[in-house]
């Protein structure tokens, strides 16, 4: 049954799964999807003895006192708003501590040397890395090709009177096989987009703190995600990826996969995320598998296709924006610089599409 399906996920926390299980739930009347969807194994992390109970709650709550004095002392993630509320009676929270520091750190620049500062701090208190209790992310070592992709990722902890928190890891090759067996997709880079897309359904599920500029759900602003517009967000970006996913690629197709990258990349922080991050440089990855289908068009059709990612003066790349639609960012950006690419431009057989920004007012 599907909601006991549900309480396994939530249990497990497992990333991308508790994600297809949301799209699923948005898209119930869709047959084929649910099908896919239900074909995803559910997989549970590592798990260690309880050991002494009283020991237990004593190293879970000492383990959580370190991560909120480490939170507090960091001016940079102190200052921001946490998508959670420390509860000092329940130790539980630090399952919900660990994976929101693990998001926070997806997008800052110094998440490398803060992982290991806080790894050291909780070896202080008896608590050690564990390789095996760690959750899959759905991208593997190859897909993110760039130094040390993993670097930035918490590894699950455990102790020896029995605690444990789950950490995460990039996933291997066999999972990543079975979300494409599960999804019906055969194009490499079609594959990257799905896992893509499951992820950041993942993030948008648990984000608090996120904003989007998606034209076809608000034209005329920024618009913080709230419960309210959560659920059409994510039945958004769904219905744009199986329309693209299901249509030929020719012109329409091609166009659709653009529609589709514009709806994760008007996912918002405020201000927003340096270019040297993960999510940044998952960002340009993403990119990257699209201009790839751009070639795959090409070589089908014989005609042209090219997408650009609009950055640097606003006034230099506003033709080839749709300037009605562009918007000056809330906050962050620098004055008359573009803050954020929206819509990528892109040309298909010397037609011309126009992107989309937010940029820096004066």
């Amino acid at each position: 049954p599907l909601d006991e399906l549900e309480a396994i996920q939530s249990n497990l926390g497992h990333p991308w799964q508790d994600a297809s299980l949301a799209l699923w739930r948005s898209q119930a009347e869709d047959e084929s999807l649910e099908q896919a969807l239900r074909s995803f194994r559910i997989r549970s992390v590592e798990t260690r003895p309880a050991g002494n109970s009283e020991s237990h709650s004593d190293s879970e709550a000492l383990f959580q006192h370190t991560l909120k004095d480490w939170i507090e002392k960091n001016p940079k993630i102190s200052l921001s708003k946490p998508g959670f509320q420390w509860n000092d009676s329940d130790t539980s929270g630090i399952h919900a501590a660990w994976t929101w520091i693990q998001r926070r750190f997806l997008r800052e620049t110094d998440s490398r040397s803060w992982r290991q500062e806080l790894v050291q701090k909780l070896a202080d208190i008896g608590w050690s890395p564990h390789l095996g209790h760690t959750m899959p992310l759905p991208f593997s070592e190859t897909d993110l090709q760039w130094e040390d992709s993993s670097s930035v990722l918490l590894p699950g902890m455990v102790h020896d009177a029995g605690g444990s928190v789950p950490g995460f890891r990039l996933s291997d090759a066999v999972e990543i096989q079975e979300i494409e067996s599960a999804l019906d997709i055969t194009h490499p880079s079609v594959s990257f987009l799905s896992r893509w897309m499951s992820f950041w359904i993942w993030a948008l599920h648990r984000e608090a703190d996120l904003f989007h500029g998606l034209k076809g759900l608000n034209q005329f602003m920024i618009q913080p995600i709230e419960n309210k517009n959560r659920r059409a967000y994510q039945k958004e970006i769904l219905r744009r990826f199986v329309r693209a996913r299901d249509h030929r690629l020719d012109n329409s197709g091609l166009k659709l996969w653009i529609d589709f990258h514009e709806s994760i990349s008007s996912l918002l922080y405020l201000p927003p995320v340096a270019q040297e991050t993960f999510l940044s440089k998952l960002d340009r990855t993403a990119r990257f598998h699209l201009k790839n289908l751009c070639e795959a068009y090409t070589s089908q059709t014989g005609s042209p296709a090219f997408i650009r990612h609009l950055l640097g003066t606003y006034a230099e790349i506003n033709e080839y924006t749709d300037q009605q639609t562009n918007l000056p960012i809330p906050q962050g950006g620098e004055p008359g610089e573009v803050a954020v690419c929206l819509r990528l431009y892109a040309e298909i057989n010397q037609v011309p599409i126009p992107g989309r920004v937010l940029y820096g007012a004066h």
